[in-house]
């Protein structure tokens, strides 16, 4: 089992990465909208919940750095889940699970009879989503001190135990986002399920040299991160993000080149209206190959 401060550690790291490469995304290219499917895996989870919610990034820096002091201050040994839920009724609106429900899939690792991963998009209450969200993000002997946790009437651990990263089901088309730098992947125990590195969209070592060696890396994880390195992962979360979307044409000189994913649905709802259900089977083959070539 890893050491407590190193795990809490290496959770915020890597969340804070995904703040800054959601950031762009969602609020500079527009790419994520209603529809548009959302999945993650421990801190992955919490930043796909509150990607989907709306939260603006200066509240959810804020409580990044709220929960980076609270671990140094107060360790975080049979704690974490206790602050984390905290957040979570604090920061979430009174209608985040009708907001998530469809769309987030959140990945959780079943641990009894058999261990596998499961992914839910189906919440019944805000309570329920908490509870999916703490599911996911379990630590073993930190979040409550157990092992596990029971979600749906079943034991669980983190969602990202088995698999670097969880793709939502039936997706057309995929933007893997890894917080950990893809050269390091490779060297995870052989358990765990992980993409070729070529099929990654963005991590930290994509687009631009990951500055650190892995026992560096290593050390980084062993104590809270501070606010400046919280702020030098958020700007890397930013500048990759700017660097696919350049890189896929999204984008060009730090400016969109595409309608936001809200306004790409308007108009595909315009094109459908008064239409035949097989001239809309065709016109929804037709913008297939568009999106597909773009």
């Amino acid at each position: 089992m890893l050491p407590p401060l190193w795990a809490a550690a290496s959770f915020i790291r890597r969340y804070t990465y995904f703040v800054g490469v959601m950031d762009v995304l969602v609020h500079s290219l527009g790419c994520v909208g209603p529809a548009t499917l959302l999945s993650g895996a421990s801190c992955g989870a919490l930043i796909a919940v509150f990607t989907k919610c709306g939260l603006p990034v200066e509240t959810v820096l804020e409580l990044t750095r709220k929960f980076s002091h609270e671990c140094a201050t107060h360790g975080v040994r049979g704690r974490l889940g206790v602050v984390l839920r905290s957040y979570l009724e604090a920061y979430l609106p009174h209608d985040a699970h009708e907001l998530c429900v469809g769309t987030t899939f959140l990945a959780v690792t079943k641990v009894w009879p058999s261990i596998r991963t499961r992914l839910f998009s189906s919440f019944a209450s805000r309570a329920d989503l908490v509870s999916a969200v703490l599911a996911s993000c379990h630590l073993p002997g930190l979040s409550d001190g157990s092992f596990t946790v029971s979600f749906k009437g079943r034991l669980h651990i983190d969602g990202g135990l088995l698999s670097v990263v969880t793709p939502p089901p039936h997706a057309t088309h995929t933007v893997l986002v890894c917080s950990m730098p893809s050269a390091q992947i490779a060297r995870l125990p052989a358990f765990i399920g992980r993409p070729k590195q070529a099929d990654i969209s963005i991590s930290p070592d994509t687009f631009q040299a990951w500055p650190f060696t892995r026992p560096q890396t290593t050390a980084l994880a062993l104590e809270p991160p501070s606010p400046a390195f919280i702020d030098h992962m958020v700007a890397r979360g930013r500048a990759d993000a700017w660097a696919w979307a350049e890189a896929v044409g999204f984008a060009r000189n730090g400016v969109p080149l595409l309608p936001t994913a809200t306004r790409l649905q308007q108009l595909r709802q315009q094109a459908f209206c008064g239409r035949t259900p097989q001239a809309r089977s065709v016109l929804a083959a037709q913008l297939q190959r568009v999106l597909l070539l773009v």
